[in-house]
């Protein structure tokens, strides 16, 4: 009896251990994604800066070009297939300055791209309010925001 009264409390420390382990790398795995996001960003700020100057100094053939902008929304902590996360696709695809649209998923985080002329604000001013309860705003910056899936 006196040793199953000893193993109890060490397996509550082993629970609370794991439970700490799996929070600290869904925080890695959200820090690592917005990371890579920002780093593409910067990519393509750079490549579209580089065209930019190229046509300043060697001109251009075709007109003015328009720019496009890439926004990215990334939702953390949200399940495949939830339908919020569904609808929020759906009806960003549906603005009329969206151009494009596409979703990838890893590790419990889904990404939309949107290549659209506005900011990622306009785009999320745009969603209508009884889908922007099923997440919660973490950041907004030009290019991207960065959402938790409320459960």
């Amino acid at each position: 009896m006196k040793e199953v009264e000893q193993i109890e409390p060490k397996k509550e420390l082993v629970v609370k251990e794991i439970d700490k382990t799996d929070r600290t790398v869904e925080e890695t795995n959200a820090q690592i994604d917005s990371t890579t996001v920002s780093i593409e960003n910067t990519i393509e700020g750079t490549k579209e800066t580089i065209d930019k100057v190229g046509k300043i100094l060697f001109g251009s053939k075709e007109g003015k070009a328009k720019s496009k902008n890439i926004v990215v929304i990334q939702i953390h902590s949200v399940e495949y297939g939830n339908e919020n996360l569904s609808q929020l696709q759906e009806h960003i695809k549906g603005i009329k300055s969206v151009k494009k649209v596409s979703k990838t998923f890893a590790n419990n985080n889904a990404t939309i791209s949107v290549e659209s002329k506005k900011t990622a604000d306009d785009i999320w001013q745009e969603v209508p309010q009884n889908l922007k309860q099923g997440f919660t705003i973490n950041s907004v910056s030009e290019n991207t925001i960065s959402l938790k899936a409320n459960n």
